[in-house]
């Protein structure tokens, strides 16, 4: 039995050590109401899923590696595509939507409070009443999302909550009336841009500093002329800078900044 064990340990081990450099390919066309889950372990592996059709859910794993890529595309409405990849660094995930209603979430992480650094997530949803949901845990990483239509939402996570996380890009660019964006970002030398087109957008900030307040935080919200939107600004700790624009009438701007050498410009009926 002892013998027994130790090879099925050696194949096991043997096959965790190889499990790299692969690629999926999913493609399900022409229908509704389909659904498909792609686990890979390992690193440089690649994971590319195309959905037509309503109704239809994809879900994307890429656990115990780095340098892996996965892209999810959906056309059509009420569709939901999710992505995960844990436990490295310079992983990509990409998820490209057409339709309305459709959910897009991305989660990069090692562990509920740790995670990796140089990773990147990207959302474009094009159509009316879609939301997206990016979270990175880690340092260095990169989250950009872009919705084009009415009633759309975008959040964006970046940071951890036991360890110190850093350097990090957050952007959220919408084109459409009635949007919501929101940023949260934990700890230091954070950047968080959200850009707004489109009457009657919000846009929503909030940056807090390490335990040694040092935070260095950057925000910035830049809403059109369309007017009648509103803009929320949080920063903690020192040496932040928070700055909104926004154009015509009807706006509403609050900025809160708690700690030392802070700096706040806000710019109503601008151009």
């Amino acid at each position: 039995m002892k013998k027994l064990s130790f090879l099925a340990a050696a194949l096991l081990a043997a096959g965790a050590a190889s499990a790299q450099n692969n690629t999926q390919t999913l493609a399900q066309t022409g229908g509704n109401s389909n659904s498909a889950t792609v686990t890979q372990m390992g690193n440089n592996s690649s994971a590319i899923g195309v959905q037509t059709g309503s109704s239809n859910e994809l879900t994307q794993n890429q656990v115990n590696g780095g340098f892996n890529a996965m892209t999810s595309v959906s056309l059509g409405s009420f569709n939901k595509s999710s992505q995960e990849q844990g436990d490295g660094n310079r992983n990509v995930a990409v998820v490209e939507q057409v339709g309305a209603g459709n959910e897009a979430k991305q989660l990069q992480r090692r562990a509920v409070d740790y995670g990796g650094s140089y990773n990147e997530v990207s959302v474009q949803q094009i159509g009316g009443l879609n939301k997206s949901d990016q979270q990175q845990r880690g340092s260095y990483n990169t989250a950009t999302a872009k919705q084009i239509g009415l009633g759309n939402e975008a959040n964006q996570f970046q940071g951890t909550a036991a360890t110190h996380a850093y350097e990090s890009s957050a952007s959220i660019e919408q084109i459409g009336a009635g949007n919501v964006a929101t940023q949260r970002q934990k700890y230091d030398n954070h950047s968080a841009t959200i850009e707004q087109s489109g009457i009657g957008s919000t846009a929503v900030q909030e940056q807090t500093a390490f335990a040694d307040g040092k935070a260095g935080n950057r925000a910035y919200i830049d809403q059109d002329d369309a007017g009648g939107h509103y803009a929320r600004q949080r920063q903690t700790g020192s040496g932040n800078q928070a700055d909104t624009y926004q154009g015509a009438s009807l706006n509403s701007s609050d900025v809160l900044q708690v700690g030392l050498s802070n700096t706040s410009v806000v710019k109503q009926n601008h151009p």
